[in-house]
């Protein structure tokens, strides 16, 4: 048994296979290159969940699972998902993961949903921390100004639109609300209570400016 929690990449993905199947160092090697090389392996469609495989189960196997999975799924939230084209399919998935990577409280993920969407629909940028962390080599506990300065593709505070690919591989909530977006007029949304994880949302900059102060003063920072 392994468990793929949501929200992983591919690369840490492989990691909890390796550890899981118990594999040795060659073994490991060979199974790491052949997942991140196949492209039937894409990034977003491994679907996040605990999976029953013999140990020397083959690597097409497992990725084979994990996105006929993600279809089952996605027939259950959209059952009609087969009218989409590829690319419409591949967008709501790239949402879908950055939704993942935001969000800790599942009924925010609709909200903030509905904010990505609105954004994306006035031509305002999607300024993603979760894109941003995408690029960088190590997550940071706070991102710094020059973080978001950064010229590359994945960066949503500089590209308009969203990003290239899926930034991880979400789960039933986010890939749920990527579909079904709250309708508002909300398009900020910053931490409200780090513990817990919810986020204040606001429909002006001006109310954004104030819930980030309420939120520095929570850390110290103003």
């Amino acid at each position: 048994w392994v468990t793929i929690p949501e929200g992983l990449r591919k690369e840490q993905i492989v990691e909890k296979f390796i550890e899981g199947l118990e594999m040795d160092s060659s073994r490991a090697s060979l199974f790491r290159q052949q997942f991140l090389a196949s492209s039937s392996a894409e990034e977003g469609f491994l679907f996040p969940d605990t999976y029953k495989f013999y140990k020397g189960v083959a690597v097409e196997k497992i990725f084979s699972t994990m996105v006929k999975l993600f279809y089952t799924k996605l027939e259950e939230i959209y059952p009609s998902y087969k009218t989409l084209n590829k690319k419409e399919l591949r967008k709501k998935i790239i949402i879908a993961s950055i939704i993942e990577k935001e969000i800790r409280l599942a009924n925010e993920a609709p909200i903030v949903s509905g904010i990505f969407y609105n954004r994306i629909n006035i031509g305002m940028k999607i300024q993603s921390c979760a894109t941003v962390q995408y690029i960088l080599e190590k997550p940071k506990e706070q991102l710094l100004e020059s973080d978001l300065l950064i010229n590359h593709p994945y960066n949503t505070y500089i590209y308009k639109g969203l990003p290239p690919g899926p930034i991880c591989n979400p789960g039933f909530t986010a890939i749920k609300s990527a579909f079904y977006p709250d309708k508002h007029d909300y398009l900020f949304f910053v931490v409200k209570d780090p513990e817990k994880g919810s986020h204040y949302f606001s429909k002006t900059y001006k109310e954004h400016l104030e819930a980030q102060k309420r939120y520095k003063k929570i850390r110290g920072l103003y």
